[in-house]
C-alpha cells in the first residue's frame, strides 16, 4: 500500500486516565502517551529510556448541567475524539504523504507514521473504537452470542463503520445499533491506514491479570471453598526463591495490583488441586495455560495453536462452575466481556506481535514518573481539563504531610473550575482569620453630604421618627453651640439630602398588575393591583460591585475539613461548603458563577393593636459568609418587596376560590420582584470582577446566573410560596407527598415534589373546569396557580429551597404549641403542692447569661420564640419528684431538647448529622409510647418535618443560615417607619418603603466610612513602619467587679460568713503560695482584693471558636446570693466545683517576693447516682457538694468554663444539685 521504498512507522498511542490526589480523591488526569513500534520493545517498556513521551493530557469535564445522561454521554465521547483529533492531526498529512528523515547511515529516506495501536484499558479502547463498552471493540459480534465459542464473527472494517456513524449522526441509527456502535465521528477516521477495530490493543494487565484472573475465576473458587479455606492454601505455600508468599492470606488483599495477580497465577493450579470437581480444574488449568502462552515473548505456530486449544477447552469445561453455583452473574457468559476479548488473542498476535509489545503496564509505570510525581511536588495545578499545557514547579514548602499537621487545621478543597487562579488545597492554622486588606479610598465617604456630623444627625433623625417640629428644635439647639460641626438648619435641607442620597441605590417601585376572581354572587373580574418592588437585579449589582462586599463573596463551592485526632473531618457550616452548592456549579458553564439568593416572606403587624399589617419579602445573598447577611449593615438582608396584604369578606374567608385567589396574588407580585434576574437565571449576566485577582478568579468577563436556594419561612408562609392547599390536605408537607395520616411517623419515606412534574400537573388543570380541576389536584394538595419559582431556571428548586426553621419548628411548634401544653395539662391535673413545687424548682434555676428566669412558668400562655426556647432548657429541673408516670414525657421533652441543641449546632460534622438522625428515630419511639399513654396526637405538620432536618443541614449548611430570626428583627424596623408615618391607608406602605429604601442608603455610606477609617489607619500604620503581631496572648481568666481596696487577710477570716472556711484564710493562701514555689516567711506581710466576678475565655470543642463565661460569686447580686459554678482543671482531671470567693494576693515587701496572685476559693462536688428512673429520663447528672469547710484554693487559671448545677431542693439531700448540659453544644458534648 505505501510506495516502493518507503519506510513505515508504526504509532502507539495510549490514553489511561490514573487518580492524582492521595486524601481526597477527586482529581484526575487522562495523559496520552506516545511511541513507535521501531524502537526495540525492551527499550519502549522501561520508562527511564524515555521511548514512550508525554504527549499531552485530555480533558475531564463532568458536563453536570446536562441533565440528560444520554446527552451527557455522547458529548463526552465528542470531547474525547476531538481532543485526540488535535493531538494526533500532524500524523495524518505525514501518514499520507510521508516525511523525509535523515538516517544513521546519512541516507535520507521517505517514512510513513501510521497510527497501528491504541493501549487502554476496557473503556478507553471500547471509547476509541466508538464501540458501546457491552459490545466487542474489534468485532460485529452480537451480545447475546458473545459468550460462546462459535464461529468467528467479521471484523469492523473502516467504510462500514464511517458509514453507519454517518447516518446515525444524520438521524438513521438503526445500522449503528446493531453494530454496537456510538455515534461518534472517530478521531481516526480521516487517519491514513486506521481501523478503529485494528487499533485495539490486547491489554494483559487489565482483561486477563485484573480482568479474566482477578475478577472472575479467583471469585468463582472463593465461592466454592470459602475465605478461610482460600487464605489456608495460599498461606502453606513455601516459602520460594522469586515466588510472593502470601503470609496473611488473600482475602485481606485491598488493593489488588498486577504483580499481586501474577504472583497468584503462578502457583494457582497447583493450590487449586483437590476439593474441587473435575470440570473446574480443567477450566482452570486451561486458563492459566493461556495466560501463560500469551505473555511469551516470542511464539510460532505451534504456541498460537495451543492457545486456541486451551480456550476450547475452557468453553467446554466452563458449565461446571455454573453446576455449583459457583459464576452465579445474572448476565450469563454473554456478560463477561473480556471473556470474549481471549478470541482475539491469537490472531492479534499473529499480525501485531507478542502481547507484551503494547500493554498497559508500561503506562502504568508511566504514570508514576511522569504524572503522580511530579503533581505531588507542586501546588496541585489540574489536570485534564483542557489546557495546552501545564507547568509544574516543584516547591516543596507546599507538601503538608499528616504526621506536620497541626490539630485543629482546616484544609479547604476547591473542586475543579476553570480560569481560576489558584487550584490547589488550602491548609489555615487554627489561628483567627486575618482582616480583609484595607480597600483604597478617594472623595468623601459621607457624600452627598458636606461633613460627616451632617451624615450621623440625618441617620439618628430617621431611626428616631423625627418629625418636623422636633428636627427644627434639635437642630436650632445644635448650632447654640460654637463647636457644632452640623450645617443643616432646617428641616427642609434634611430632606434635600434625604431625595438627593436615595439616588445613590436604586428605590422601591411601585408596580400594577391584575389577576383574576370571581366573588360570591359575582361574574369575573380583573382585580388590579400594586406591589412595590426594588428589582433583584439592581439589588444584586449593588452588592457583587460594590468592593467592601465583592472582597467578601465566595462563588466556587468547597468541602472544608478538620484535623482532629489523626483524621480530616468534612465540616459544614456555610452555604457553600455543601453538595447542593457544588450541583449548582457543575450546572454552569465554565465561565459562569453562582449567585444563590434568599428569600424570607412575612406578614407583620406595625399597628400597636395589630389592626394594620404589612407583608415585607427580605432578600439575602448567600454567596457572602454569614455573620453578614444576618448582619444589619451593609451586605445585610433588606427589604426588597412590599405585598400585598389581601383582606377578605366573613362571606369570602374560607373559600377555596378565594384561597386560590390570595395565592395567586402573591406569586403575580413576587413574579415582578424577580422578573429583572428571569432571563440572568437561564442564560447569565455578563460582568466583569474589579476584584477578580483577590477572589482567585481571572480578570476576564464573568457571567453571573442569579438562582433562589433558600426560602426562609414558617410553614404557613411556604403553603402560599409552594401553591400548597395547605395542612387539612391530603398530603400536608410542602416538600414530599407524605400522607396526612403517616405525618407523626418519622420513618416513613415519601416520595419529594418536584417542579417539573407539578408544573405539568398544573398546565393540565388549567384547560379543565374548575370543578374537575379541583378533583383533579386534590390528590396532589396542591392549587392551579402557576408558581413563579417554576419560571427561574434549572437552579431553582422551591420544595428544595424550603428550609427548617427552628424558631417555629421548634420553639413555637413541637415544644411550645404541643408538648409544653401537653405538660401544662398533666401538672395542673396534680395536687396543689406538686404543682408549686414543680414552679419552685424552676425558679429556683441559677442565673445565666442570656437565660431567660421564670417566675410563673405554668401561667405562660404565649410568649415569644426565645422564651420558650430557654424554657426547654430548663423545664425538666421542674419535673423532678413528678410522679412516675411522667416518665415518658420527661424522656420525650429531654430527646427534643437534645434535638433543638444539635440542630443549631454553628459547624456541623458527619457525626454530628448521624447522632441528630438517631435522635430523630429516638424521638419517634417516645413520641409513639406518648401517644398511648397520655393520648397526644403527633399527626401535624411539624413533627413531620424533623425528616427533612438534617437533610437540610447535609445540603444547605447549619439551621442558622436561613433562620427566620435575622429577617423577622426587620419587623421591629418597620413598626417604627409605620409609627412615624402619616398613617394613611393609601400612601402608608409607599412611606414605609421610603423610609427602608434611606434605611439602605444609609447602611451604604456608614460601610464606605467605615472602610474610609479602615484605610486611614492602614496608611498611617504603614508610614510608622508599624508591625501588628499576628498572633495575641490573651490571659483565659479576668477578674471583674472590684470589691473595695486591698485589706489583709485577717479581715477576710473576720468576714466568712458565706464561705465558712475551717482555719485561716491567711494560713490558707500561705500554704497554696508555697505550693507554687514561692518562699514565703512568716514576716511576710499579704494582702488581697476581692472581687465579685470572674470572665473566662475558653475555645469551645464544637465550633472552635473563642467564647466566654461571666462568672459571679457575691452575696449581694440583686438582693440575692449568688455563687456560679464552673469546671475546674484539677490534679484529678476535670472537677465541678461552687466559686465562693475572688481574691487577687499581693506582697507588701519591697521588693515584694512575688507578683500578684489571683486565687479562687472553691467547694468541690461529688457525683451521685440517680435516685429515680424519671431522673434517669431527664439525663442529668446528679453531684452533691462538699462542705463548705472542706473548700480549698485555687489559681484562677485553673478554671475551664462555667457551668450551671440546679438546686434539687429535697429536704432529704439539701446538698445535692443537678448539673444542665442543655445550655450549649459544648456542655452537652
Amino acid at each position: 500500500m505505501l510506495p516502493k521504498g518507503a519506510l513505515l512507522i508504526p504509532c502507539f498511542v495510549s490514553t489511561n486516565p490514573t487518580l492524582l490526589s492521595q486524601i481526597s480523591g477527586d482529581k484526575k488526569a487522562s495523559p496520552v502517551y506516545f511511541s513507535i513500534g521501531n524502537i526495540n520493545k525492551a527499550i519502549r517498556n522501561c520508562p527511564s529510556e524515555r521511548a514512550m513521551v508525554l504527549l499531552g493530557y485530555l480533558p475531564n469535564p463532568k458536563l453536570a448541567y446536562i441533565a440528560n445522561k444520554r446527552e451527557r454521554r455522547e458529548k463526552l465521547w465528542q470531547i474525547y475524539h476531538a481532543a485526540l483529533w488535535l493531538m494526533l492531526d500532524p500524523l495524518k498529512k505525514a501518514g499520507y504523504k510521508g516525511i523525509e528523515v535523515c538516517c544513521t547511515d546519512g541516507g535520507v529516506r521517505r517514512r510513513y507514521p501510521v497510527l497501528a495501536k491504541q493501549i487502554g484499558d476496557w473503556q478507553e479502547i471500547c471509547t476509541g473504537a466508538c464501540s458501546f463498552h457491552t459490545r466487542c471493540p474489534m468485532c460485529v459480534e452480537e451480545y447475546e452470542t458473545r459468550g460462546e465459542l462459535g464461529e468467528p464473527a467479521w471484523l469492523h472494517m473502516k467504510f462500514q463503520t464511517l458509514q453507519a456513524i454517518l447516518d446515525a449522526m444524520n438521524g438513521h441509527a438503526a445500522k449503528c445499533k446493531k453494530l454496537g456502535l456510538q455515534p461518534t465521528w472517530p478521531y481516526w477516521a480521516d487517519m491514513p491506514y486506521a481501523n478503529g477495530g485494528d487499533l485495539v490493543g490486547l491489554d494483559l494487565l487489565h482483561q486477563i491479570h485484573k480482568g479474566m484472573f482477578k475478577t472472575h475465576l479467583y471469585k468463582w473458587c472463593e465461592n466454592i471453598l470459602s475465605d478461610a479455606e482460600m487464605d489456608d492454601r495460599f498461606r502453606g505455600l513455601l516459602q520460594l526463591h522469586s515466588l510472593q508468599h502470601f503470609k496473611d492470606g488473600v482475602s485481606t488483599i485491598s488493593q489488588w495490583t498486577g504483580n499481586k495477580a501474577k504472583a497468584m497465577e503462578h502457583t494457582f493450579v497447583s493450590l487449586m488441586a483437590g476439593g474441587l470437581p473435575v470440570g473446574v480444574g480443567r477450566a482452570i488449568q486451561a486458563l492459566m495455560d493461556f495466560s501463560f502462552l500469551a505473555h511469551l515473548p516470542q511464539l510460532d505456530e505451534d504456541d498460537l495453536h495451543q492457545m486456541q486449544v486451551d480456550l476450547e477447552t475452557f468453553h467446554a469445561n466452563k458449565e461446571a462452575f455454573q453446576i455449583i453455583g459457583a459464576c452465579m452473574s445474572g448476565l450469563g457468559w454473554s456478560g463477561i466481556s473480556k471473556l470474549h476479548m481471549l478470541r482475539h488473542f491469537a490472531q492479534q498476535i499473529l499480525e501485531f506481535g507478542t502481547t507484551d509489545g503494547y500493554t498497559t503496564e508500561t503506562t502504568e509505570r508511566l504514570h508514576k514518573y511522569l504524572v503522580k510525581n511530579p503533581y505531588r511536588q507542586t501546588d496541585a495545578p489540574e489536570f485534564g481539563h483542557g489546557q495546552d499545557s501545564v507547568t509544574m514547579e516543584i516547591d516543596d514548602e507546599n507538601i503538608v504531610h499528616s504526621e506536620e499537621v497541626e490539630e485543629g487545621t482546616i484544609r479547604i478543597v476547591h473542586p475543579f473550575r476553570p480560569n481560576r487562579l489558584y487550584q490547589r488545597e488550602i491548609y489555615l492554622k487554627p489561628q483567627a482569620p486575618k482582616p480583609p486588606p484595607a480597600m483604597a479610598f478617594t472623595g468623601d465617604p459621607w457624600y452627598p453630604f458636606r461633613t460627616h456630623q451632617d451624615f450621623e444627625f440625618t441617620s439618628v433623625a430617621l431611626d428616631a421618627g423625627l418629625s418636623k417640629t422636633n428636627t427644627d428644635k434639635l437642630l436650632q439647639l445644635f448650632h447654640e453651640s460654637q463647636d457644632c460641626k452640623i450645617t443643616l438648619k432646617k428641616y427642609e435641607g434634611l430632606r434635600n439630602f434625604e431625595d438627593r442620597s436615595s439616588k445613590l441605590q436604586a428605590g422601591f417601585e411601585p408596580i400594577m398588575f391584575k389577576v383574576p376572581y370571581q366573588p360570591v354572587g359575582g361574574s369575573k373580574v380583573e382585580r388590579e393591583l400594586e406591589v412595590l418592588v426594588k428589582p433583584l437585579h439592581e439589588w444584586l449589582t449593588e452588592l457583587v460591585h460594590n468592593e467592601g462586599i465583592q472582597q467578601h463573596l465566595q462563588f466556587d463551592a468547597q468541602e472544608k475539613y478538620r484535623w482532629s485526632e489523626g483524621e480530616w473531618q468534612r465540616i459544614i457550616d456555610e452555604p457553600w461548603t455543601t453538595d447542593e452548592w457544588k450541583e449548582i456549579q457543575g450546572w454552569l458553564p465554565p465561565d459562569g458563577l453562582p449567585l444563590n439568593i434568599q428569600l424570607y416572606a412575612d406578614r407583620a403587624a406595625v399597628s400597636t393593636f395589630g389592626g394594620r399589617k404589612v407583608y415585607p419579602v427580605v432578600a439575602q445573598l448567600n454567596n457572602l459568609p454569614r455573620e453578614i447577611w444576618n448582619g444589619h449593615s451593609m451586605g445585610g438582608g433588606q427589604v426588597v418587596a412590599l405585598l400585598l396584604v389581601v383582606e377578605g369578606s366573613a362571606t369570602e374567608t374560607g373559600r377555596t376560590a378565594f384561597a386560590d385567589f390570595k395565592c395567586a396574588v402573591w406569586h403575580a407580585a413576587l413574579d415582578k420582584l424577580v422578573q429583572s434576574i428571569r432571563n440572568a437565571a437561564w442564560v447569565g449576566d455578563a460582568a466583569i470582577l474589579s476584584l477578580a485577582d483577590q477572589l482567585g478568579l481571572d480578570g476576564k468577563e464573568w457571567w453571573l446566573f442569579p438562582c433562589i436556594t433558600i426560602l426562609s419561612a414558617d410553614y404557613e408562609e411556604q403553603i402560599i410560596m409552594a401553591g400548597h392547599r395547605g395542612v387539612n390536605a391530603k398530603c400536608p408537607c410542602v416538600r414530599c407527598h407524605i400522607p396526612a395520616e403517616e405525618l407523626h411517623n418519622l420513618d416513613y419515606e415519601a416520595e419529594t415534589r418536584d417542579p417539573e412534574a407539578t408544573g405539568e400537573l398544573i398546565e393540565q388543570a388549567q384547560s379543565m373546569s374548575v370543578t374537575r380541576a379541583e378533583e383533579f389536584l386534590q390528590p396532589y394538595s396542591i392549587r392551579p396557580i402557576q408558581n413563579v419559582f417554576f419560571t427561574l431556571g434549572p437552579n431553582t428548586n422551591p420544595f428544595q429551597a424550603f428550609s427548617y426553621d427552628t424558631l417555629h419548628n421548634d420553639n413555637l411548634g413541637c415544644w411550645g404549641k404541643h408538648l409544653w401544653p401537653l405538660l401544662k395539662t398533666l401538672v395542673n391535673a396534680e395536687s396543689n403542692t406538686t404543682v408549686k413545687n414543680f414552679e419552685t424548682r424552676i425558679q429556683s434555676v441559677p442565673p445565666w447569661t442570656n437565660l431567660t428566669c421564670f417566675s410563673n412558668p405554668l401561667q405562660m400562655d404565649f410568649s415569644d420564640g426565645q422564651k420558650y426556647h430557654d424554657l426547654l432548657k430548663v423545664v425538666l429541673h421542674g419535673m423532678l419528684n413528678l410522679p412516675s408516670s411522667f416518665e415518658p414525657l420527661a424522656l420525650l421533652i429531654r430527646t427534643q431538647a437534645e434535638l433543638r441543641l444539635i440542630a443549631s449546632l454553628e459547624v456541623q460534622t458527619k457525626e454530628t448529622i448521624a447522632l441528630g438522625r438517631n435522635t430523630i428515630k429516638q424521638f419517634h419511639k417516645v413520641s409513639q409510647v406518648c401517644t398511648q399513654k397520655y393520648g397526644k396526637n403527633f399527626k401535624f405538620p411539624k413533627m413531620h418535618l424533623l425528616c427533612h432536618l438534617f437533610d437540610d443541614i447535609w445540603n444547605k449548611g447549619v439551621t442558622a443560615n436561613y433562620s427566620t430570626k435575622p429577617s423577622e428583627s426587620m419587623h421591629r424596623l418597620l413598626r417604627k417607619d409605620y409609627m412615624a408615618s402619616s398613617k394613611n391607608s393609601h400612601s402608608v406602605n409607599f412611606e414605609i418603603a421610603q423610609k427602608t429604601h434611606l434605611r439602605a442608603v444609609y447602611e451604604y455610606i456608614q460601610a464606605e466610612i467605615k472602610s474610609y477609617n479602615n484605610y486611614r489607619i492602614s496608611a498611617v500604620a504603614v508610614g510608622n513602619n508599624d508591625r501588628i503581631s499576628e498572633t495575641k496572648v490573651i490571659n483565659h481568666v479576668t477578674l471583674r467587679s472590684r470589691y473595695k481596696v486591698f485589706r489583709p487577710l485577717a479581715v477576710f477570716d473576720r468576714d466568712n460568713q458565706y464561705w465558712n472556711v475551717s482555719g485561716s484564710l491567711e494560713t490558707a493562701v500561705r500554704e497554696c503560695l508555697d505550693d507554687f514555689g514561692y518562699n514565703i516567711l512568716p514576716t511576710t506581710s499579704i494582702q488581697a482584693q476581692e472581687y465579685r466576678s470572674i470572665k473566662i475565655h475558653y475555645e469551645s470543642t464544637v465550633d472552635w471558636c473563642l467564647h466566654s463565661d461571666i462568672l459571679h460569686c457575691s452575696p449581694e447580686f440583686y438582693h440575692k446570693e449568688r455563687w456560679d459554678c464552673a469546671l475546674i482543671d484539677s490534679n484529678e482531671g476535670v472537677a465541678l466545683a461552687q466559686i465562693l470567693l475572688l481574691i487577687e494576693c499581693r506582697d507588701q515587701s519591697s521588693p515584694p517576693l512575688f507578683p500578684n496572685i489571683p486565687l479562687a476559693l472553691v467547694s468541690f462536688f461529688d457525683s451521685k447516682p440517680p435516685l429515680s428512673s424519671l431522673e434517669c429520663s431527664m439525663n442529668f447528672r446528679r453531684f452533691e457538694e462538699w462542705p463548705r469547710k472542706s473548700a480549698q484554693l485555687i489559681p484562677t487559671r485553673s478554671i475551664i468554663r462555667g457551668a450551671l448545677l440546679v438546686p434539687t431542693l429535697e429536704t432529704n439531700h439539701p446538698n445535692n444539685y443537678l448539673t444542665n448540659d442543655l445550655l450549649d453544644s459544648d456542655l452537652y458534648f
